[in-house]
């Protein structure tokens, strides 16, 4: 009896030692998945970026010395690419990046490159769910505005001023629409505008997008037809406005212009000689600028996708 009790307690004993580590691979696995996943929302996402990204590398040596916006731009063009602070195939240098970001004192800095760099820091703490990182990011988002509230009357071009409100929208979903965000909120709608409107597409885009943020009532297709622009390659801040306008209106709205973006993928460079997979600069910028651009817009558009896929309503079951 005794040694029957023995070699039962010794089988229990083999099958949870055998069980432990498969649910642990499972666990990392799963936390993997998460990390990696959770701003593109999707596990194949419709634009695979990941080829196109490697022209931002440079930017996060730490031999280099890359700007505020470029660290900022970089940045958020790996983590549309599907990488996070924690996980992915650019996660060192999404760190090296945001670590030297949250690192650099930018209070010398012009008021829209202080603004890009709140911003991508608060995006990628969000992509990333690191608490360290958050803590860092709303500090900065903090020292801004405190910065900000002791330069005067607010005066910015259209696209700082759109920057500017994107970060307050994603600062109040971070605090839960705490006090603290306050300050800079109204720094935010106070605010105007340096430039003549009418005078360059791009800047009317973003100013009526900011108009629409500000709660003003603005059509959905009236939105559209001014942000989203008739050429995708001509201006990649254009056709980034033109996406972030179409997460502002419905679904069905949005439905006629996202198929187009199928164009902005193919025209993509995949024989270039150093960085294949990027796109030809454009608008003033370099490779590597216009190429973030173009990654930050495509990321959104993948986060987009999903979510009207999963809001979609399931297709009747036959009978």
């Amino acid at each position: 009896m005794r040694r029957s009790r023995w070699r039962l307690a010794v089988l229990l004993l083999a099958v949870l030692v055998r069980a432990a580590p498969s649910q642990q691979v499972e666990v990392r696995d799963a936390e993997s998945a998460f990390d990696s996943n959770q701003w593109n929302a999707a596990p194949v996402p419709r634009f695979d970026l990941q080829v196109s990204a490697a022209v931002l590398l440079p930017w996060a040596d730490s031999g280099g010395r890359p700007t505020a916006r470029q660290r900022a731009l970089s940045g958020l063009g790996l983590v549309a690419a599907g990488s996070t602070f924690r996980a992915g195939r650019y996660r060192a240098a999404v760190r090296e990046l945001i670590l030297g970001l949250r690192d650099l004192d930018c209070s010398g800095l012009p008021r829209g490159e202080r603004i890009l760099a709140a911003l991508a820091l608060r995006e990628v703490a969000t992509a990333s769910n690191y608490r360290l990182l958050h803590e860092a990011a709303d500090q900065q988002t903090w020292t801004l505005g405190q910065q900000l509230a002791t330069e005067g009357p607010l005066q910015l071009p259209a696209m700082d001023l759109l920057l500017l409100h994107l970060l307050v929208r994603e600062q109040s979903a971070r605090s839960g629409g705490k006090d603290d965000v306050e300050p800079l909120q109204a720094i935010a709608r106070a605010a105007t505008c340096t430039e003549r409107l009418g005078a360059h597409r791009c800047a009317d885009a973003a100013w009526l997008l900011v108009r629409r943020l500000r709660g003003e009532a603005v059509p959905d297709d009236l939105l559209l037809a001014v942000c989203w622009p008739a050429s995708l390659l001509t201006d990649p801040q254009h056709t980034w406005i033109g996406i972030v306008a179409a997460g502002e209106v419905t679904a069905a709205a949005r439905a006629s212009v996202l198929p187009q973006l199928d164009r902005l993928l193919a025209a993509r460079n995949p024989e270039h000689a150093d960085h294949p997979g990027s796109w030809a600069p454009a608008a003033g910028g370099d490779r590597a600028e216009t190429t973030a651009w173009h990654l930050w817009t495509l990321g959104r558009a993948n986060r987009l996708l999903v979510q009207d896929a999963r809001m979609a309503p399931a297709a009747p079951t036959p009978r």
